[in-house]
């Protein structure tokens, strides 16, 4: 009877061991909003960190059209910094803005307005 015992106990916390350490998985999104108030198309539009690896995530947008873009942070050293927003329109663009910590976004949503000669950023952050 002990023996069972200590079995179910051994079966009890393998398991609670894998639900521990697969829980700890970071799995880090950045969502933006992304909305081109130009009066041409823009492509080649792409969202990264500035200092790391590039995003193969790129979207286009039409006049008056609004998207959401996900930024996979979970790949990102566990350090400060910024984002880097480049598109193309008659020319390429690339500008920096915002800021991360820790490999994570501050923000819960990031409003990106692309205008004929300015980007508009608006962070909306969760209340507490």
């Amino acid at each position: 009877m002990a023996e069972v015992t200590v079995q179910k106990m051994r079966s009890f916390l393998i398991i609670l061991l894998l639900v521990l350490l697969g829980s700890c998985q970071r799995n880090v999104k950045a969502q933006f909003e992304i909305t081109n108030s130009a009066s041409q198309p823009i492509d080649s539009v792409n969202i990264t960190s500035f200092d790391h690896e590039k995003n193969s995530n790129f979207i286009s947008l039409q006049p008056g059209q609004s998207q959401i873009y996900w930024f996979d942070m979970t790949n990102l050293p566990a350090v400060d910094g910024d984002y880097l927003l480049t598109y193309k329109d008659s020319t390429t663009k690339s500008i920096r803005f915002g800021y991360f910590t820790n490999g994570a976004p501050l923000e819960k949503l990031t409003k990106i307005i692309i205008k004929q000669d300015t980007v508009i950023f608006d962070q909306i952050f969760d209340e507490y």
